[in-house]
């Protein structure tokens, strides 16, 4: 793949430097929303296509880093308006479809943060793979006395 470095010259980048870089840009995308940098998270969700990229991570940080019903769901009502706005052609990069993903990127950046079910699943896990270590028992308990 081609692209323009810093000093203007192309250059040819391999597919693990593209791999890395896209890597990059969904965790910039992740931790300026979970700092609420909200131009930052605006600018990483749309940077260099980043807005095909930045749905799937928008609507997972949703879930895990914000968390409330109101704003995952107004993240999927801006996914549905951005596929109905795509059009049949594929073309993503229109003026309303990006208008989309920024409105995304922005409402989570905003939004107060909540990763309380994440850290449970977490927890869960680590009880699983640790069973006999007496901080998860007395959690797992408390937590079973609460169903």
């Amino acid at each position: 793949m081609k692209q323009v470095d810093l000093t203007g010259k192309v250059v040819t980048v391999s597919d693990d430097q593209e791999r890395a870089e896209v890597g990059l840009l969904k965790s910039a995308l992740q931790k300026c929303i979970r700092r609420g940098l909200t131009e930052e998270a605006v600018f990483f969700a749309v940077k260099k296509g980043g807005w095909y990229l930045a749905w799937r991570r928008l609507r997972v940080i949703a879930v895990g880093d914000v968390g409330g019903a109101s704003v995952v769901s107004a993240v999927e009502a801006l996914y549905r308006q951005f596929l109905e706005w795509r059009g049949t052609d594929g073309d993503a990069a229109s003026w309303d479809c990006l208008r989309c993903v920024a409105c995304a990127a922005k409402i989570l950046a905003d939004a107060p943060k909540d990763r309380r079910a994440d850290e449970m699943l977490e927890q869960l896990d680590a009880f699983e793979k640790c069973p006999d270590d007496p901080d998860l028992r007395q959690w797992h308990d408390e937590l079973s006395k609460m169903r």
